[in-house]
């Protein structure tokens, strides 16, 4: 009986996913302990103490023991396989180095762009080894042939969901769960189709991810981290778009229905992605600078609980989940039609709730304050540039005087060890005088620095979480400055631990 025709095999695979990931997870909590890689608490993170980057790491290794079993399997030609054995030896690769662009990530806080040329180049292994996409059917245009442009399309659709499952993991237990129920999906799917490499891989993911989030929901004793994320998105992205195309990359057409059914499962994803580049668009900021304004931290400023928060997010991926699988095995059926009418009339409610999260009655204002947010912009430039400049370490502390002269603080203090201040600013003329204050503080322990800023609450919401992260995106300049300028003074090097009370880290997903 083929492997895929039986029911026990898959649940045997699943259970060896969660296990190994379940009981890997406490000492790899212990190992990331000690050596730093954590995510320390920061201003605007809800965790109190540091968090082990350690659950991508947990959930690869029982992933890259599966993919490559399954490549020794097609080398001695034991199973008939759908991708070869190079498609199979190049995702096994490709999957480590996102794995390990996400740790390194994880300790040294990489630019965007830096990401952006470690995902390329883990989608260049994959389409060196043949993925890409060769056919699908579009309404309107028939079978489309794509040609030189399909490596093309394939490398977009993985990267799109890469990043996708990236900027959503800012709450605990969301991106695990999205990742969940869209491996579930390809499990089930590979299972009724008699599918080895799609039923044994989706099967032992989503294992792995059930083992994985009792450690993640809300409060999160382990987080996925840059390293799991990257890793988990970019694997999904990849199984996918195969399905998208093809069963297999390379093999045979799709319909329409069937070619976007493997994405839907990363609706919430693929939707926080839309609205954060539109959102950023409309105010006139960088696309790509983290914030803290994502779906979810919406929906948990709506519900007020982050197990809340993330239920609903479980809810609709679960619905998608289930309508991906109807509309692939049962395509054409009355059944695929009304709960097509269901999952409609749910997307429409979630659309209400995002609308009135957002306050669109606010879209005017918005435009009108796209120049404020643009001078953050350049000041952001021209600070960074600044600090590049600065020879001594005094004359970078003296540069933060710059957060009272143009930001408007109330003041900056800068401090070493909790001791005396080496350095306080104070503004006179206090703007939005009668306004509440918020206290941003920023510690940095391998420098033996602290700095605390007192800003005054704005009147727009946006802008202020804009102008947090603007000086919170700066101070991570500063303190990389500052290490650099003790190693040059010929003192002891004392680069700072790029998770020390960062505190844009959770709002950059």
């Amino acid at each position: 009986m083929p492997f895929c025709n039986t029911v026990v095999l898959p649940i045997i695979i699943a259970a060896a996913g969660f296990f190994a990931t379940f009981f890997a997870i406490p000492p790899l909590a212990q190992l990331a302990s000690r050596y730093g890689l954590v995510d320390h608490p920061g201003v605007r993170k809800i965790h109190g103490s540091p968090i082990p980057l350690c659950g991508g790491i947990a959930i690869f290794v029982p992933a890259a023991f599966t993919l490559a079993v399954l490549t020794g399997l097609a080398c001695l030609n034991y199973a008939t396989l759908g991708p070869n054995v190079f498609q199979m030896l190049t995702l096994l690769f490709a999957s480590a180095w996102m794995l390990l662009l996400g740790i390194v990530d994880d300790r040294r806080q990489l630019s965007w762009k830096q990401k952006l040329l470690g995902q390329s180049a883990g989608i260049l292994i994959l389409v060196l080894g043949g993925h890409s996409v060769r056919s699908a059917s579009v309404p309107f245009f028939g079978a489309v042939d794509f040609g030189w442009t399909g490596p093309l399309v394939f490398g977009l659709a993985v990267l799109v969901v890469t990043n996708a499952i990236n900027l959503i993991d800012g709450l605990d237990g969301v991106a695990g769960g999205i990742c969940f129920f869209a491996a579930l999906v390809y499990g089930i799917v590979g299972l009724s189709k008699g599918d080895l490499f799609a039923c044994t891989m989706g099967f032992v993911l989503s294992g792995s991810l059930l083992g994985f989030l009792p450690f993640n929901v809300p409060p999160a004793r382990v987080f996925l981290g840059d390293a799991g994320s990257l890793f988990l998105g970019f694997l999904l992205g990849t199984l996918a778009t195969s399905y998208a195309s093809t069963m297999f990359p390379g093999q045979r057409s799709a319909t329409f229905w069937v070619m976007l059914a493997p994405f839907l499962p990363f609706t919430v994803a693929l939707l926080d992605v839309a609205i954060a580049i539109l959102r950023r668009w409309i105010r006139g900021g960088r696309i790509f600078l983290p914030d803290s304004d994502h779906l979810h931290h919406r929906l948990l400023a709506e519900f007020k609980s982050p197990r809340v928060a993330v239920g609903v997010i479980y809810a609709i991926s679960c619905l998608f989940a289930a309508l991906s699988v109807v509309v692939t095995l049962r395509p054409e059926s009355m059944f695929s039609l009304a709960y097509f009418g269901l999952v409609l009339a749910c997307a429409v409610a979630l659309g209400a709730i995002i609308l009135k999260s957002y306050r669109v009655d606010h879209l005017p204002q918005a435009f009108l304050d796209r120049p404020h947010f643009r001078f953050l912009d350049s000041y952001r430039n021209f600070m960074f540039a600044r600090f590049l400049r600065a020879s001594t370490q005094e004359e970078l502390i003296g540069l933060l005087q710059t957060g009272v002269r143009d930001l408007h603080f109330d003041s900056v203090e800068v401090s070493r060890n909790g001791g005396a201040p080496i350095s306080n600013w104070v503004k006179l003329g206090k703007i939005h005088a009668d306004n509440p204050r918020i206290v941003l503080k920023k510690d940095f322990h391998d420098l033996s620095l602290a700095v605390i800023a007192t800003v005054p609450k704005h009147n727009s919401d946006a802008y202020q979480k804009y102008l947090e992260s603007i000086w919170m995106e700066m101070l991570d300049s500063f303190a990389l400055a500052y290490s650099q300028s003790t190693l040059t003074a010929g003192q002891p090097q004392h680069v700072p631990s790029p998770g020390h009370d960062l505190a844009m880290r959770s709002a950059a997903k």
